[in-house]
């Protein structure tokens, strides 16, 4: 019985698993700081301070992985940076520009612009997904 509860368990976990968005980060050198990592689900709160879906964070190395569980179904795009002097912040120069290595899904070509929500964003069917961001300054 026991047994049989804990192969139930184990493939309950296992299924949960499965419907994650799992975001994982390349382009992380030095192996110090802190790296942020933030899903949007519409272009009025994409890039946006505090208008995140949901955000994960973690120390900084090199194909660091993300899992964002339970997320519905929808359009989504993620943007992920590198805080490399720990203020928990992406720092930008007078210009607004970043100073901190930074990147968004789909890994647009970069301009003098930030990405637009169509051009980092992707549709999420609820079930599993894996996404790879390159960081970039």
């Amino acid at each position: 019985m026991k047994q049989a509860l804990f192969i139930v368990f184990a493939v309950l976990a296992a299924a949960q698993g499965d419907h994650a968005l799992r975001v994982s980060v390349k382009g992380i050198k030095g192996g110090s700081g802190t790296v942020y990592v933030a899903a949007y689900r519409d272009s009025a709160s994409f890039l946006a301070d505090g208008k995140a879906f949901q955000t994960a964070s973690g120390p900084a190395a090199e194909g660091a992985s993300f899992t964002f569980d339970k997320l519905p179904a929808g359009t989504y795009a993620v943007s992920a940076f590198l805080d490399e002097n720990g203020n928990g912040k992406l720092d930008k120069n007078f210009l607004g520009m970043p100073t901190e290595p930074w990147g968004v899904s789909n890994n647009p070509k970069r301009g003098m612009r930030a990405p637009h929500f169509d051009e980092a964003s992707f549709e999420y069917d609820g079930g599993g997904k894996n996404i790879e961001i390159e960081l970039k300054k």
